[in-house]
Order: C-alpha cells, then structure tokens, then sequence
C-alpha cells in the first residue's frame, strides 16, 4: 500500500509540473522531482504523509538517491 501511494504522489507531481509546459509558458523540466514536490502532491491528495508508516522515509531515501545519480 505505501509503495503505491508513493507512486501516485510521484505521478500527481510530473502531472502537476505539465500544467504550465502545456500553456507553453515553461520549458519542460527533466529534473528529479523534490522532496517538497512530492509532500505536496500528497497533500493535494488528501494524504497525510506522517499517517502512512515509513511513507516520508521512502519518500526522502528515493529523492536523496536521484540526486546523488544527477
């Protein structure tokens, strides 16, 4: 259950990040997605992230690994 809630807040944040590259005010961004953008997907969602055991462990250990590949 957490690896997939995870997965729709990763989702929820590239889909988010299309909004303005799609009124064709921004570039489209390749970066890794940030803690921060993730944790707000989450909120958007109506998910509390301290609710879900070992959800903003997994969330910050999988950003801090795609930082450290870039």
């Amino acid at each position: 259950l957490m690896s997939n809630i995870f997965v729709l807040g990763k989702l929820h944040a590239r889909v988010t990040g299309l909004f303005d590259f799609g009124r064709n005010q921004k570039d489209l961004n390749y970066l890794p997605l940030t803690v921060s953008q993730i944790h707000n997907s989450y909120k958007n969602l109506g998910l509390d992230v301290l609710e879900v055991d070992g959800l903003l462990e997994l969330t910050e250990r999988f950003c801090k690994n795609k930082m450290k590949r870039t």
